[in-house]
């Protein structure tokens, strides 16, 4: 893999001695986690040691969190966004983490977590960083894994303590978290508050184009949103209990969504034969009650073999009420009860320190009742969706420099609506290489084929009214699409920082798109969703990372090339560039960001062209002993809004999305605090499992 060259006697001995020093660390460290936490286990012949405490491995990073990064940080999110880790693209302010443009999944000593965790999480804690840009056995069908190992208790307790404010609207959001260690006992709750309550102004223009056999109406709406609010309360206890090598883990959620909004539009009609203008009141209220509970058991039987069981379930009521009064009234109520549930069985192995393997088994049901109510009509429905997913896969370790991983599975699809069922199987492979080049070298290269479902909302058969002269409805009769995704990545990691370049490739059959169907005997245009069309995504580009100031001043510069194409009823295609740079400055106790992205065009999977403009964010924390106050600014003195153009047969229409105070001219302070007692001892472990928020609704 890779080698530790010296060229004198007295550098090579200097090198032994860091070498070992690095082997106490992370043997002490592991007498603090569980024995299972590190999967990837430390030999100075496959790693690089460096002196920044990053540990380059073969297809996995290690780093050792320090009392610098834990100085400049207060939670997980702002500790990655502080370490700035080869590939990682995080966002602290709206809790993101992604690497090549693919969601990361987080976990705290192997175990998923939710963002509410990463959230509460004390960096104090936080020993070692793992950032699995290869195969991770725990989690084998995600692309990229980052477990935080932290210190292990079971005495005493901490408390978390946050608060969010918008300074130039009434937003924000807090949060209280609680939990106790008693012995082979945590119990834990969390109450997390968000507020929303704000006269925006200006909101959204539409120019709609519709051809008729009477002849071509135009329409523009200018919208103006008088009033919004809305608020959410979400209480979440949890509780986790261990019995030598068992762990069984328990969470329950109980929220209540509010949210009300009131609207001016300014319409304008030209007809064939005449202009029509008005103005329309919108009210849009709807309420949701969302309880749910998710756990998980362990069983570990040696450190390569475990069993893990993962189960779920929810229900949600939702009522939705939506009037419109213009040249005509529209009073429309939607009520649903959703309920879902689902269950996955994994075992993994190991016959050696060079092959990993799993096999699991799982599925879920999901059902939605929905009456809706327009005006003096009715109607109900019904919608079930199932699943089962059995996969097996393996890593081998082929030499010292390459690994493979391969990943075979089969997902069995049913959807059964009011008006039809339709069963559908997908082969699911999956493959991986990694391939150590020289010292810092690694090339990679991923394929993978899946089935994906699209939403429960675009199945529902209601017809709603939109607007005048549209009107919007699901399709039963929709499929499953597939898509293939391929991506091969060069990096050189150094001292100084990292060098990488990238391509991939996305794609889609059976793709959902748009679809709008003239009605001429009741002049209006029908916008469903359709199954055929095919979706391209192409991209490449480079990045580079540069210690401008080893441990205070770090500058990262990429860019992005990409073209898409989307095969509709039409071909449709763009392409764009895209640079980003993002400035990082810690020093004493302060931490300043800036991210400035360039405008970019966008063509997404319905056929909806996009267009953004400058991204300009800048964010200063300060943090002291146990509080942490921050400043968030997001695109300040900018106007310019986002746009969308989509053509189909018969029907143009474009949007401009002003979103003040929100998207541009945003201004939040965060205000944190936490405190911990009782002295810390041994098995500690975070646990949250993430509730399910589904819903069948068509536009919710």
């Amino acid at each position: 893999m890779i080698s530790i060259k010296y060229h004198t006697h007295i550098l090579k001995g200097m090198m032994i001695l860091c070498a070992c020093s690095l082997i106490c660390a992370v043997a002490s460290a592991q007498d603090q986690v569980a024995a299972d936490t590190t999967i990837m286990s430390v030999d100075l012949k496959e790693v690089e040691v460096r002196a920044d405490g990053l540990v380059v491995g073969h297809d996995k990073m290690m780093l050792n969190v320090d009392k610098n990064l834990r100085k400049h940080s207060h939670d997980g999110y702002s500790l990655l966004n502080v370490a700035m880790i080869p590939g990682l693209d995080v966002d602290p302010f709206d809790r993101t983490v992604k690497a090549d443009n693919q969601n990361v999944l987080l976990c705290i000593n192997g175990v998923e977590a939710t963002q509410g965790e990463i959230r509460t999480l004390n960096p104090k804690d936080v020993m070692r960083i793992d950032f699995y840009t290869g195969y991770d056995p725990r989690h084998p069908d995600s692309r990229f894994t980052l477990d935080f190992i932290v210190k292990i208790r079971d005495y005493g307790g901490a408390v978390v303590l946050e608060a969010s404010q918008h300074l130039n609207k009434l937003t924000g959001s807090d949060m209280a978290d609680w939990r106790m260690y008693r012995g082979k006992t945590e119990f834990g709750v969390r109450i997390e508050e968000s507020y929303d309550s704000y006269a925006q102004g200006r909101d959204e223009d539409e120019n709609v184009s519709m051809d008729f056999d009477r002849g071509n109406v135009m329409m523009s709406v200018l919208s103006m949103a008088d009033r919004n609010r809305s608020q959410s309360l979400r209480v979440k206890p949890y509780l986790v209990y261990r019995k030598k090598n068992e762990t069984l883990k328990l969470t329950f959620a109980l929220q209540q969504q509010h949210k009300r909004e009131n609207e001016t539009y300014r319409e304008k009609y030209v007809l064939p034969d005449e202009e029509v203008a008005s103005d329309a009141k919108i009210s849009d209220h709807s309420d949701r009650l969302l309880p749910s509970m998710s756990g998980s058991y362990q069983h570990k039987y040696s450190n390569s073999r475990y069993l893990n069981v993962f189960f779920s379930g929810n229900y949600s009521h939702t009522h939705k009420a939506y009037d419109y009064r213009s040249l005509d009234d529209v009073m429309s109520r939607t009520h649903e009860n959703f309920y879902g549930g689902s269950a996955t069985v994994q075992y993994s192995f190991g016959f050696s320190d060079t092959q990993k393997g799993f096999v699991s088994a799982g599925g879920g049901v999901n059902y939605s009742k929905i009456r809706y109510d327009e005006n003096d009509a009715a109607s109900i429905s019904r919608l079930t969706t199932r699943n089962f997913r059995i996969a097996i896969g393996d890593s081998w370790r082929v030499c010292r420099a390459l690994s493979v991983n391969l990943m075979l599975a089969g997902e069995i699809g049913n959807i059964d609506s009011s008006n039809s069922e339709s069963t559908q199987f997908t082969f699911i492979p999956n493959l991986r290489a990694y391939w150590g080049i020289s010292e810092g070298n690694t090339l990679s290269y991923t394929f993978s084929i899946n089935s994906s479902r699209p939403p429960m909302s675009y199945y529902s058969p209601d017809e709603k009214w939109v607007m005048r002269y549209v009107r919007q409805v699901g399709n039963p009769d929709l499929k499953m699409s597939r898509v293939v995704r391929t991506d091969l990545k060069y990096r050189n990691v150094r001292k100084w920082g990292y060098i990488e370049a990238f391509g991939s490739y996305f794609g889609m059959s059976k793709a959902v798109y748009y679809d709008f169907r003239c009605d001429n005997s009741r002049n209006v245009y029908i916008q469903t969703f359709r199954n055929g069309g095919t979706f391209h995504d192409i991209s490449a580009g480079p990045r580079v990372q540069v210690k401008i100031i080893p441990r205070h001043v770090t500058l990262r510069v990429g860019g992005e090339w990409n073209y898409t194409r989307a095969v509709t009823y039409a071909p449709l295609h763009r392409h764009t560039f895209k640079a980003n740079a993002n400035l990082m400055c810690v020093l004493g106790g302060f931490t300043a960001n800036v991210v400035c992205s360039t405008p970019a065009k966008t063509l997404d999977v319905l056929g909806v062209v996009g267009y953004t403009p400058w991204s300009l964010q800048m964010s200063v924390n300060y943090d002291i002993n146990n509080w942490t106050v921050g400043v968030t600014a997001r695109n300040p003195f900018m106007t310019t809004p986002t746009r969308s153009i989509a053509v189909l047969p018969g029907i143009t229409a474009a949007y401009k999305f002003y979103s003040s105070r929100i998207r541009y001219n945003m201004v939040a302070l965060t205000v944190g605090y936490r405190f911990g007692y009782g002295k810390p001892k041994k098995k500690y472990e975070e646990v949250e499992m993430s509730e399910n928020e589904n819903s069948a609704i068509l536009g919710l």
